[in-house]
C-alpha cells in the first residue's frame, strides 16, 4: 500500500506530531510505502528551522528531518500556506530582501497542485 501523509497540526501539538511519526515508522516497517509528507495550513510551521523549543521539549523540525533522511521521504510544504505564516525558502527571502530563509532542506516548497497530482498515485491519505 502506498500512502501520503497530510500534516495540518502545528509543531506545538507535539503529541499529534509524535503520533504521526510513530505511524510512519510503523507503516514503513510493515512494508507500506510513504510517497510524501505534505505540510498544509498550520502544519507548515513544522518546517520552520528557526523554531527552537526548550532542550527538554520535542523538536518537531528535527524529528521530521530525521524521518525524511531515514526513509527517504520527501517533505513537501504548501508554498501559499507557508508564505502566509512567514515560512520562506532562500529564493523568496532573496526576492523580498529578507535576511535569511527559515525553510531549509529537507523541506521543499511546492504548490497545492503538486500535492493533488501526487494523490493520484497513492492508495490512502492519512491526516494528522
Amino acid at each position: 500500500m502506498k500512502l501520503t501523509i497530510l500534516v495540518t497540526s502545528p509543531p506545538t501539538a507535539s503529541l499529534t506530531v509524535q503520533q504521526a511519526i510513530q505511524f510512519i515508522e510503523l507503516a514503513v516497517r510493515e512494508g507500506q510505502a510513504i510517497d510524501n509528507i505534505f505540510f498544509y495550513m498550520d502544519g507548515v510551521n513544522n518546517a520552520n528551522a528557526y523554531l527552537h523549543p526548550a532542550s527538554d521539549e520535542f523538536n518537531a523540525h528535527h524529528a521530521w528531518s530525521a524521518i525524511a533522511e531515514k526513509f527517504n521521504i520527501p517533505l513537501l510544504v504548501c508554498i501559499t500556506a507557508a508564505e502566509r505564516r512567514g515560512v520562506i525558502d532562500k529564493k523568496l527571502a532573496l526576492q523580498n530582501g529578507a535576511e535569511g530563509a527559515n525553510l531549509k532542506a529537507p523541506f521543499l516548497q511546492v504548490g497545492l497542485s503538486d500535492f493533488f497530482e501526487r494523490l493520484h498515485s497513492v492508495d490512502r491519505l492519512v491526516q494528522f
